[in-house]
C-alpha cells in the first residue's frame, strides 16, 4: 500500500510542482522538489 501512495506523492509532485506559483517561490514546489529527491519513495515503487 505505501508503494501506490508514494507513486501518487511522486507523480502530483511532478504535474503540480508549478502550478501556484509561476516563478516557483512558494512552498508548495520546494515540497514536490523534496519528494522528488526522496530516494525512499523511488526504492518504494521499483
Amino acid at each position: 500500500m505505501r508503494g501506490i501512495l508514494y507513486r501518487y506523492v511522486l507523480i502530483y509532485s511532478l504535474l503540480s510542482a508549478n502550478t501556484y506559483a509561476p516563478n516557483c517561490t512558494d512552498g508548495h514546489y520546494h515540497w514536490c522538489v523534496a519528494n522528488l529527491n526522496n530516494h525512499e519513495y523511488w526504492q518504494a515503487i521499483a
